[in-house]
């Protein structure tokens, strides 16, 4: 819609620039959950809350990425409890070799 009306004032945008906007778009949602996370989520513990909400606000883009490969993906409560879950199925019968 944006991009609609800067072409109505005669700016010429290439069919890139939608994938663009978008990619922004998206990048920023992705930097502002990062934020809200380390908000929530980080232990306030010796500043660590203070550094990672730094690195992310410096270092933009790149610096969500750092904290959710790094601290987010590795909390208790995002990883899947794999060994639980197959724990609990039912192993199958064992069948008889003659």
């Amino acid at each position: 819609m944006i991009l609609g009306m800067l072409g109505q004032f005669g700016y010429s945008l290439g069919p890139n620039a939608t994938i663009f906007f978008a990619l922004w778009l998206i990048g920023g949602a992705f930097w502002l959950w990062m934020i809200i996370d380390c908000v929530k989520h980080e232990k306030n513990d010796k500043d660590e809350r203070l550094i990672w909400l730094l690195v992310i606000l410096l270092a933009s883009l790149p610096g969500a990425l750092i904290y959710f490969f790094l601290r987010k993906i590795k909390r208790p409560e995002n990883v899947l409890p794999i060994k639980t879950y197959f724990k609990d199925k039912v192993d199958p019968p064992e069948s008889e070799s003659n």
